[in-house]
C-alpha cells in the first residue's frame, strides 16, 4: 500500500480495532458472555448494551 492513510482511514481503523477488542472481551476476557446462559435474545441484547455503555464510559 503506497498511499498515505487519510485521517478518515485512521479513524475507521481505530474504531474497527476497538470493536474487535470489545468483542474479544465479551467472549473470553472477563465478561464471560458466552457463559451467561441467556436464552432470550432481548435479554442478551440488553446485557450487551449495558456492557458496551460501561466499557466506553470507563475508557473515554
Amino acid at each position: 500500500m503506497n498511499a498515505t492513510p487519510s485521517e478518515y482511514t485512521c479513524l475507521d481503523y481505530e474504531m474497527r480495532w476497538s470493536v474487535e477488542c470489545l468483542l474479544s472481551d465479551f467472549k473470553s476476557r472477563g465478561f464471560g458472555i458466552t457463559e451467561s446462559q441467556m436464552v432470550r435474545s432481548e435479554k442478551l441484547a440488553n446485557l450487551i448494551l449495558v456492557l458496551c455503555i460501561k466499557t466506553f464510559d470507563t475508557e473515554y
